[in-house]
């Protein structure tokens, strides 16, 4: 996991293989996440998370246009 993650925060979660923004971190060891382009919540775990990369980032807004 990111080391200070933080509400907002956009963060690749491994296990879905999703680029997602933190929207709350009271549910240790699982974070919510909601997509970037948004839609639906989902919970990751803390361990399948990394900070999103440039290249992650563009691929996401790619597929927003």
């Amino acid at each position: 996991m990111p080391s200070r993650v933080t509400v907002g925060a956009v963060v690749y979660d491994a296990a879905t293989k999703r680029t997602g923004r933190v929207m709350d971190l009271l549910w240790s060891p699982r974070i919510v996440l909601r997509p970037l382009k948004g839609g639906v919540e989902w919970w990751a775990h803390c361990h399948t998370l990394s900070p999103c990369t440039t290249h992650q980032l563009q691929g996401e807004l790619t597929q927003c246009q």
